[in-house]
């Protein structure tokens, strides 16, 4: 596999994702990649948020900022 999916598990629900935009009970998925296999390999990236309190765009625009290894900067 190129790339493995994220398995994510909401309620009685469980969906298998590689990149996909789904509502899945009170959420939204927003799976930017899986598992990239690889020497070390590259962590999945997805951003989980709930219907109603955040909005789907703030959740979805931090997941692909959070995996680019140099996208942001946390300082004291």
């Amino acid at each position: 596999m190129l790339e493995y999916p994220v398995e994510v598990r909401i309620g009685g629900e469980t969906r298998l994702l590689h990149r996909a935009r789904i509502h899945l009970g009170r959420y939204e998925i927003f799976v930017v990649h899986g598992f990239l296999p690889g020497m070390p390999g590259t962590a999945e990236c997805l951003a989980i948020s709930l219907i109603g309190v955040c909005t789907d765009c703030a959740a979805s625009l931090t997941a692909p900022l959070l995996d680019a290894g140099d996208g942001f900067q946390m300082t004291r």
